[in-house]
């Protein structure tokens, strides 16, 4: 275990302000033995409003005029707190972490298109929505994307517009206002879009928050009709559930692959849509007031049908609230684990260095709703190869400490393929800069809980008991270059492709990515990657990005429909620094090709 930062914060905050754990702030936390959540609920929501997204109008600059604010996502922690440690990271340790790469991101890439060996120059790449008043007007864009199967085109959504391109990057609509899309009040504030596709039953999903901070707190949730994104969806709106007048905050979305069979079907696993989400109070002196997580039924969603959830809140690691955990995306046809995967870091309470994942399993999800055992939800810590630590502010050319860089969350999707768990977040490297770190982690089910689940729901129910790191990387190109908002994605091969935005004293804020083969050296890479969108300037906005975007593409499966193999890849969207200083994005596909890539 490599240790990256300074004993000299640890000291400073425990003299100050302890050690842990912390106040459980305005929440009663309990344990229940083996499973480490509190309460587990049902909730119910009505049928959905349907809405054409292709008969809605365009979002209008009068619509959004005078509307421009700033969304930094909210903490356990105070600001000044949080501020002191992330100044405290931009100073050089006595233990750096291992650089990795030695030059920045290539501009472009030379020569013939895809027959490089090493990571593939980009298939598809275009622009998408950017920071106008006819879009969002929001700071930062925030990164929904979603890619469907065959022919079917691209979903964007940003803070707080959505938009539709073919696969080629022709805008077929938008930027379509979200508040219009979900069919929410005037003047109502949504933001932190997300999004997947679902392979299996050829939907789109796209999730958001909308809130007046106050008394008003809703998930946003919509489903299309069918595979064609510009036509029919469902939408529905769900309040905040275990805590009244709770805000949420960086809502984080996944699913299983299992087929959406009905629930009246007797069916006792139909698929289910996971959404997760961060809980703040706005009185008192600790505002948070920890995760909430829903359990959805595709089922009925996917016919605009009423249908009854359930929610677990209350979750604890190592005595504290738990805090941006991330559901898994099951994406490919061909997976089907016996039980839904999350995964968190040490976040919110981790004031120096820190070490190792939580990972969480979420079994027989809807047995409960036939009178069955309540859904099982079991946990289990993993150590990671290296501590991690707060990262501090990114530089870009005359402006050194200027970019937020955000904090251990993982904040970008998380996914499932083959087995195994990636995931990537951002962390201090020891010499004063940013780096990412990637990992695959396999996740050990046991067969069942015998105490609850018995008779038709015996082997429904496994529970985690075990985990192994099986790769860690770490994305560092070394003293005050900065490597932040990684998101990672394997394709059907399990290439694995990590988006991230990259900066430093010479580098204006641009898109990047880098991919690894599955046989590549362990923790390795074969380049230093590229960018998809090189910043153009001096990003004059403040605060930037929450998370970028990655999405499966080129899966092609439609049993019955005779569409041909596509070539496996990865689609990824993120910010850029435009040539006015504000935020542009930009989406990408990338695929392996040929022998000649490792």
């Amino acid at each position: 275990m490599r240790r990256i930062f300074s004993g000299v914060i640890a000291a400073f905050l425990a003299s100050n302000y302890g050690t842990g754990p912390f106040p459980a702030q305005a929440a009663t936390f309990e344990t229940a033995a083996g499973a480490h959540y509190a309460h587990g609920a049902s909730g119910a929501a009505p049928a959905a409003r349907q809405v054409t997204l292709k008969e809605l109008p365009n979002a209008a600059a009068a619509s959004l005029a005078g509307f421009k604010k700033t969304l930094r996502p909210r903490t356990a922690l105070p600001q000044s707190y949080l501020a002191w440690i992330k100044a405290e990271a931009a100073r050089p340790s006595a233990h750096p972490a291992p650089v990795t790469l030695t030059s920045a991101p290539q501009s472009s890439f030379p020569g013939a298109r895809n027959v490089r060996p090493d990571t593939p120059a980009a298939a598809v790449s275009f622009d998408g929505d950017s920071e106008n008043a006819a879009c969002s007007n929001l700071i930062p864009a925030d990164q929904a994307l979603a890619v469907g199967d065959g022919p079917s085109p691209v979903v964007q959504a940003v803070n707080a517009c959505l938009s539709v391109w073919s696969p080629g990057g022709q805008r077929l609509l938008g930027p379509k206002s979200l508040s219009d899309f979900f069919g929410l009040p005037a003047g109502s504030f949504v933001f932190d879009p997300r999004a997947l596709y679902d392979f299996y039953n050829h939907r789109f999903i796209v999730v958001a928050v909308d809130s007046d901070y106050a008394n008003v707190n809703n998930y946003d949730i919509a489903v299309s009709a069918a595979d064609d994104p510009t036509g029919a969806w469902y939408t529905y709106r769900i309040p905040v559930q275990s805590q009244t007048g709770a805000v949420a905050d960086f809502p984080r979305l996944g699913q299983d692959r299992a087929a959406a069979y009905p629930i009246s079907s007797g069916t006792p696993y139909p698929g289910a849509i996971y959404l997760a989400s961060n809980l703040f109070s706005n009185f008192g002196a600790y505002p948070y007031l920890g995760e909430e997580w829903l359990i959805l039924p595709k089922a009925a969603m996917y016919n605009g049908q009423d249908f009854k959830f359930y929610v677990f809140s209350g979750m604890l690691d190592g005595g504290n609230p738990t805090d941006s955990t991330q559901p898994l995306n099951v994406w490919s046809q061909h997976e089907n684990p016996r039980a839904e995967f999350l995964i968190g870091s040490h976040n919110f309470f981790c004031l120096a260095a820190c070490n190792g994942l939580t990972l969480w399993a979420i079994s027989n999800p809807f047995g409960w709703v036939s009178g069955g055992p309540n859904p099982e939800l079991s946990s289990v810590a993993v150590s990671t190869s290296d501590d991690y630590a707060q990262p501090p502010p990114a530089g870009q050319p005359g402006a050194p400490n200027s970019i937020d860089a955000g904090d251990l969350r993982i904040s970008g999707e998380a996914s499932y393929f083959a087995g195994s768990i990636y995931a990537a977040l951002s962390s201090a490297n020891g010499a004063g800069g940013v780096m990412s770190m990637l990992f695959r982690v396999q996740p050990i089910l046991n067969s069942n809980d015998g105490a609850n689940c018995t008779g038709a729901y015996v082997n429904l129910c496994p529970r985690i008991t075990g985990a192994s790191l099986l790769n860690e990387t770490l994305l560092n190109f070394g003293g005050a270059t900065a490597a932040y908002y990684p998101a990672s994605q394997p394709d059907l091969e399990g290439n694995v492709t990590t988006v991230y935005t990259y900066s430093d004293d010479k580098t204006y804020p641009g898109l990047a990515y880098i991919s690894q083969r599955p046989t590549q050296d362990i923790g390795s890479f074969a380049d230093t990657g590229a960018f998809l969108a090189p910043g153009q300037a001096a990003y004059l906005q403040g605060y930037w990005g929450r998370y970028n975007a990655v999405a499966p593409a080129g899966v092609a499966y439609v049993p019955g429909a005779g569409h041909a193999p596509v070539a496996p890849g990865v689609a990824f969207s993120g910010m850029y620094a435009a040539a006015d200083g504000n935020w542009g994005t930009r989406i990408g596909y990338a695929k392996f090709s040929g022998p000649a890539q490792p």
